[in-house]
């Protein structure tokens, strides 16, 4: 049921909004002929404001051009109003901002306001008088038709909002300071109807066009891009997502290789929806059961896509007991784990795992330094140190550390480079923190 207080509220220009209420004031008054004439008005003064827009805040050309046409006849004395008011809605068709039937529509309550404001008698010699079913008839076209239309809309500034952010992005690919940007200039101005729109082109983006050089190149800008919009409007966005699982489930889920650098995830689309999922984890139980199911089996590729994809288990404990089970049963004697991505995951739950974590973490560390499983990897050896094992062992209770101390391969730990570095960091926490270790014992503290 269309009830325009409710509308009204949607529409984004306060001096519209405004004009509106003066409609709806002789509508309900009953006033039918003056409530069609200042409806109207306000669909002319509400399609040159959005001419505005398009040209101080979007720099649209089209729109440049054709409202220094609409001044050029403003001036003119010799032209009636009328003929400015045709040229205004004109150009505002040739925005493609409205369909041809929404154009239509404007054009009918042109005539409904032409037979409420002119001298026109019918046959009994009363004025033409629209009835109130007339009247919010037009009321609700223009409310769909025009006022809850956002210039966004038009083909012209989609293509503009995609390649301002891709500017942005390219001027500033930390995109420190993007997410101002994004809502200020953009986010706040859309209704909810764009706000949909443009959601559903930045997952196409994101996630169906793998290959495509701009879509590779912004995969990570699509992204974040969705990230924000679900910050700001979650509920609006998991209801969209339910009202088209068709859509949303065409997404393309390739084989994926094991992945060396955690920036890789963001390659291809498929694996780039396990960062937005593991932003938003709520949208796992939300998206269509088509993708959870290509998810389950995507993740039986590599571990770094098990260690990531914390969003599909139940708890954190579920989780933490899933990467065990994959290592278990894949018989994982190798580097597998990304330590960037090992050590995000520690930071996130150290406070109520962190003793579980790190005892795994050193069988694990252990596992993949033993020499008698694999050829020696010191790069590796030092990178793990480096990345992940310096930076928790702060964090190691004596007990601890005694277990990483005594389980340490020490044939692997004093050929590799790191080791120096091990032996001063523990010699030093042993004393800061005052446990009670005999250095003496272990060759590779001495």
């Amino acid at each position: 049921m269309f009830i325009p207080e409710n509308e009204i509220i949607n529409v984004k220009s306060n001096k519209t909004r405004k004009y509106i209420e003066e409609v709806l004031s002789c509508y309900y008054n009953a006033n039918y002929r003056a409530s069609i004439v200042t409806l109207y008005t306000t669909v002319i003064y509400d399609c040159f404001n959005k001419l505005i827009i398009l040209k101080e805040l979007y720099n649209d050309n089209y729109a440049k051009t054709q409202l220094n046409t609409i001044e050029t006849l403003q001036k003119n004395p010799n032209i009636p109003y009328s003929d400015v008011e045709k040229k205004i809605i004109e150009v505002i068709g040739g925005t493609g901002l409205m369909s041809h039937i929404e154009m239509e529509q404007i054009n009918q309550l042109k005539t409904a306001r032409n037979n409420a404001a002119h001298p026109v008698f019918k046959n009994d010699y009363d004025l033409i008088n629209p009835t109130k079913e007339q009247t919010i008839a037009h009321i609700r076209n223009m409310f769909d038709g025009v006022f809850m239309k956002d210039v966004i809309l038009s083909k012209n500034i989609l293509d503009t909002f995609r390649t301002d952010i891709c500017d942005f992005f390219d001027r500033q690919p930390d995109l420190e300071g993007y997410d101002i940007y994004l809502e200020n200039k953009f986010y706040k101005r859309f209704n909810e109807s764009t706000k949909k729109y443009i959601f559903t082109e930045l997952w196409k983006f994101a996630f169906w066009f793998d290959g495509d050089p701009d879509c590779d190149k912004y995969r990570m800008l699509f992204l974040r891009t969705l990230t924000r919009f679900l910050d700001w409007d979650k509920e609006l966005y998991i209801t969209h997502i339910k009202s088209d699982e068709k859509m949303y489930a065409k997404i393309t889920f390739k084989s994926v290789n094991p992945i060396e650098q955690f920036k890789d995830f963001h390659k291809l689309g498929c694996v780039a929806l396990f960062v937005l999922l593991e932003n938003h984890p709520r949208l796992w139980e939300d998206i269509p059961e088509e993708v959870r199911v290509n998810i389950r089996n995507i993740r039986k590729s590599d571990a770094n896509i098990v260690l990531y994809s914390e969003f599909s288990s139940d708890n954190e404990l579920h989780y933490l007991q899933s990467i065990e089970e994959y290592i278990k049963k894949n018989d994982v004697k190798e580097p597998c784990f990304n330590p960037a991505l090992i050590r995000i995951k520690y930071d996130k739950h150290k406070e109520r795992f962190g003793g579980t974590i790190r005892k795994k973490l050193v069988d694990y560390y252990n596992r993949n330094t033993d020499s008698s499983s694999f050829i020696d990897d010191f790069d590796y050896i030092n990178t793990i140190y480096s990345t992940i094992v310096s930076l928790i062992l702060p964090d190691f209770s004596e007990e601890e550390l005694v277990y990483l101390i005594e389980s340490v391969n020490r044939y692997n730990y004093l050929k590799a480079a790191t080791n120096a570095d091990f032996r001063e960091q523990v010699n030093k926490l042993i004393v800061e923190k005052g446990y009670s270790i005999d250095k003496s014992k272990y060759i590779i503290l001495r």
